[in-house]
């Protein structure tokens, strides 16, 4: 007497169930919606990015000439990425889209039989689900290819959307700050950092970096009681501990040596002579590695060259050759360097601006 092999019906009924789900996933895996969607995202995103930008601008931010264009090429780039994504959509639907009609027709014409004779139909099964990989496969291959095309932008995007952030959020800072820019002097970047004094962790803060001057502003919340090893008491604290003309600065390193980080986030500062601070050094929330390369561009000049044209065209004043003290006559032993306001004549006492 015959006898079913309810577990390996049982089995197969799962496939047929897992063929039509299968079916049913790939026709909305080749209509490509979450790559869309990403496009769309990137779209919204250009848009914030441009109004941001118009408003870091609007606040005086003079350096990223090419960030416009950029957003413009951005922008250029997505009609072309969205008809691309269209066409391998279209050209798997015109390839594909009839086998797997076809396989849910058949799935639905033989549900019933197979439950009265299984046995009959657990080869088709095993064609028909056999069919199913290599459409599998093509849609994965097509998703990977497109996913590879919009990759690199929205990673550019990513990296101009952090950049103009932090310097809006910069502007902010610089309002509250404790000190104001000088005349002709420009924020180029403020980055949180940590100041460390003698190996030790010290205050929090921000580095405030403009074209003429470095500095580091101490602005936290700090604990100054306890009671039974609960915070009883904070207190804000903001001061200005560190405002060095970028000229003093003679050696700026990156390193992460000791942190066991894959990024770099210690940065190391050397001033020169003339300077009220000799080492500093900070650790800092983005890699180190991108501050201290905008920090070498300031210090070298080379800034200059991503000022936009409007400001390229008050070009920076030269530094004053000033060999003598006007009120004394005495030799001026003091360099003079980028970001100096003035000089003091160390045999009369007398300030000389510069």
């Amino acid at each position: 007497m015959y006898q079913r092999d309810e577990e390996k019906v049982q089995t197969y009924r799962s496939k047929l169930s897992s063929i039509e789900n299968e079916v049913t996933t790939l026709k909305k895996r080749y209509l490509f919606e979450e790559i869309f969607n990403a496009v769309s995202t990137i779209e919204k995103n250009l848009t914030t990015l441009d109004k941001q930008l118009k408003t870091i601008r609007q606040k005086g931010f003079i350096y990223g000439k090419d960030w416009e264009q950029l957003i413009s090429d951005f922008k250029n780039e997505l009609p072309g990425i969205k008809k691309n994504i269209q066409k391998e959509s279209d050209s798997i639907a015109n390839i594909h889209s009839f086998t797997l009609d076809k396989i849910t027709s058949e799935i639905d014409s033989i549900r019933l039989d197979f439950e009265k004779t299984p046995g009959a139909y657990y080869s088709y099964i095993d064609s028909v689900e056999s069919k199913i990989f290599p459409i599998k496969e093509f849609v994965s291959e097509a998703e990977t290819k497109l996913k590879t095309m919009i990759q690199p932008i929205e990673e550019r995007i990513g990296v101009l959307i952090s950049k103009v952030n932090r310097i809006n959020n910069g502007f902010e800072h610089l309002e509250k700050a404790t000190f104001k820019l000088l005349e002709g002097e420009n924020l180029v970047d403020v980055w949180d950092a940590q100041y460390f004094k003698e190996g030790k962790k010290g205050p929090k803060g921000f580095i405030f970096l403009t074209d003429k001057r470095f500095r580091f502003e101490q602005d936290e919340n700090v604990v100054v009681s306890r009671k039974f090893l609960v915070v009883a008491k904070r207190e804000h604290r903001q001061n200005l501990l560190i405002d060095e003309p970028i000229g003093l600065i003679i050696s700026s390193k990156d390193s992460e040596k000791g942190f066991f980080l894959a990024k770099k986030e210690m940065l190391n500062l050397e001033f020169g002579q003339g300077a009220k601070v000799r080492k500093a050094i900070f650790r800092t929330t983005i890699d180190s590695k991108e501050v201290d390369d905008i920090i070498d561009s300031v210090i070298s000049g080379g800034i200059a060259s991503t000022m936009v044209p409007e400001a390229g065209k008050k070009a920076e004043k030269p530094l004053p050759k000033i060999d003598r003290c006007p009120a004394c006559g005495a030799m001026l032993t003091t360099p003079i360097v980028k970001g100096m306001t003035y000089i003091k004549c160390e045999y009369c006492g007398k300030i000389i601006y510069l």
